[in-house]
């Protein structure tokens, strides 16, 4: 296992914690894997939530979970689509993940909603819309890959 200071990805995700104004979370978790295409994962507390950033093959992506429930985490495109932030079939059209600075500075943006929405108070609610926006996300992707399945099987009887 790789330590701390051997680990590329926290150097870089926690300047990009610090770039997008997300100042005084605390390292919680690290893990890298050099000989796995560089994949690892790092989780910061911030707050009332944990962001949990990861990368696998060379993407970046974020999750958030609660404080008082750490290993309920939620994809951060979900979390956008309850709240309005983004429209799903925006997102399964994306062929890559957004910058990773981009993500955490709309975090920033968001911070007080998602204080309260991933509060104690709020948090029941919250996991039960965004669990719908997670299984409308997961529809429309599934949709999409039946589509191209569709068209790949069409382009295959015209050959």
């Amino acid at each position: 296992m790789i330590r701390r200071r051997d680990n590329p990805l926290l150097v870089e995700w926690t300047r990009a914690l610090g770039e997008a104004g997300i100042s005084g979370a605390t390292l919680l978790s690290e893990r890298y894997e050099p000989k796995y295409f560089g994949n690892g994962e790092a989780s910061f507390q911030w707050g009332s939530i944990i962001l949990w950033l990861t990368r696998d093959r060379d993407e970046d992506a974020v999750q958030i979970a609660p404080s008082f429930e750490s290993d309920e985490r939620f994809q951060w495109d979900d979390v956008c689509v309850t709240f309005g932030w983004r429209e799903v079939n925006n997102i399964v059209a994306r062929t890559h993940s957004l910058p990773l600075k981009g993500e955490l500075v709309e975090i920033m943006r968001r911070a007080p909603i998602l204080d309260v929405a991933f509060g104690a108070k709020q948090f029941a609610s919250t996991r039960e819309a965004v669990n719908v926006s997670k299984m409308k996300r997961e529809a429309a992707t599934l949709k999409k890959l039946e589509r191209l399945a569709d068209n790949y099987a069409k382009t295959k009887r015209g050959q």
